[in-house]
């Protein structure tokens, strides 16, 4: 978790899957208990994502709708993006371009 202002950032690396998707959503969890101003997921460091952490993606953007918490994405490298763009949710959910710092979670 990375705090840079109003911004919190949970920075993923490696691999989004079946068995890592649920990581995601305990960490979202825990930091929306701090009532961030803001949440990002940058998924920038993610090698690979399946469908289990498409689903952790839309979590992480529920719970931060039901807790009021503005959410957004940084893109992910092309093979993750490819998910985003088949399913048609390129253009439903907030990407935004990257901030200056990065770290892994």
């Amino acid at each position: 978790m990375i705090q840079d202002g109003e911004r919190v950032t949970l920075a993923l690396a490696g691999e989004l899957e079946l068995a890592t998707a649920p990581l995601v959503g305990q960490a979202v969890v825990e930091t929306l208990r701090s009532r961030p101003p803001e949440l990002v997921l940058d998924l920038a460091g993610l090698g690979f994502m399946d469908l289990s952490g498409l689903r952790a993606v839309l979590l992480a953007q529920s719970l931060c709708e039901t807790s009021k918490c503005p959410f957004y994405l940084v893109n992910g490298t092309p093979q993750v993006q490819k998910l985003f763009d088949i399913t048609g949710l390129t253009r439903t959910l907030p990407f935004i371009t990257p901030g200056p710092v990065a770290g892994a979670c």
